[in-house]
């Protein structure tokens, strides 16, 4: 499995920064996390089960994401056209 990213930014001018950093904090604490959950998204904790059980990541080999390759998305994106899409006849977007 490959890991999805799910950044969390504070912006270096922002009007609050205290608040803002407690919302990181709210954000990625188990609470936080178990309200995330239930908009489908799969939890960046270990401790919180995602709400369908087939999306959790316990038991599975994760690869972190590489961002270097981001320079190459393209090549990725066509690659990836040409194995999963190119058995449909499908190789728009």
């Amino acid at each position: 499995m490959i890991a999805e990213i799910h950044p969390v930014a504070l912006s270096a001018h922002a009007p609050h920064p205290y608040a803002a950093k407690l919302f990181v904090d709210y954000l990625l604490s188990k609470e936080g996390q178990s309200i995330m959950a239930k908009f489908y998204r799969v939890p960046s904790r270990n401790d919180v089960d995602p709400v369908v059980p087939r999306l959790t990541t316990k038991g599975m080999n994760i690869m972190p994401f590489d961002p270097s390759i981001a320079n190459e998305y393209e090549k990725y994106v066509n690659l990836y056209r040409k194995i999963f899409l190119s058995s449909r006849g499908k190789q728009n977007p």
